[in-house]
């Protein structure tokens, strides 16, 4: 009778242990190459008999579908490394222009190596990639001004502030280089974040209210873009 009880209480407890690998033992981040293209891809099993894969979504904005990607913080030998995945949940390389779910909308580009890793808070080709793996644009970084497109721009000085000089021959645009624009147009930010386009002379000095070749500047130097010759 004691032999029976111990033979039933055994093969209890080998059937629940035979449960905790299932949820346990195979639970964790895999990476699969995938034949048909040599992409990586990342996984985490909940199950033997389940896999299930990182991956980003298809939205739709004003009628208009576009992919957003999603990114998983993920711990290597003790070091914690971005990731980036698509909808089809394949692990992002090179450089890519991306939106997620944080970005609210915006788009920014980002570098991620042959491991897929995110490069952050370093320079790539030029570019500073900033701590969250944004590319800087428009800004400055250790006393370098990196432009529209994310190129280091020679001749910038930080310690010249650009913008425009009134004199009582006129108003001047002085430049992050600390020269003044001279015969060219220069597209300027207002205060209300609006850009518009001005031209100055081979003096230095603002058009205003007149014609420059085709094109006409109201009284403040702006292109009016609805007078044309």
């Amino acid at each position: 009778m004691k032999v029976r009880k111990k033979t039933g209480v055994f093969l209890v407890l080998l059937f629940l242990l035979a449960l905790v690998p299932a949820v346990t033992v195979n639970a964790g981040f895999r990476r699969v190459k995938v034949k048909e293209n040599g992409a990586y891809r990342y996984y985490y099993r909940y199950y033997t008999s389940k896999t299930r894969y990182l991956k980003g979504s298809r939205t739709t904005d004003n009628a208009a579908a576009y992919k957003r990607w999603v990114f998983k913080n993920i711990k290597k030998n003790g070091k914690t490394y971005t990731y980036c995945f698509d909808e089809n949940g394949y692990m992002q390389v090179g450089w890519k222009r991306l939106t997620t779910k944080a970005c609210k909308g915006a788009w920014y580009w980002y570098y991620f190596d042959n491991s897929g890793r995110m490069l952050k808070s370093r320079t790539k080709n030029g570019h500073y990639l900033q701590s969250n793996g944004r590319m800087l644009t428009n800004d400055w970084h250790n006393g370098i001004y990196y432009g529209e497109d994310g190129s280091a721009v020679s001749g910038y000085r930080q310690d010249v502030k650009n913008g425009f000089r009134k004199t009582k021959k006129g108003v001047k645009y002085r430049q992050a280089d600390g020269t003044y624009a001279q015969k060219k147009w220069v597209c300027i930010k207002d205060s209300l974040g609006k850009y518009n386009w001005y031209y100055f002379y081979s003096s230095g000095y603002m058009a205003k209210n007149t014609w420059v070749g085709s094109r006409h500047v109201d009284k403040n130097g702006r292109l009016d873009s609805l007078k044309k010759i």
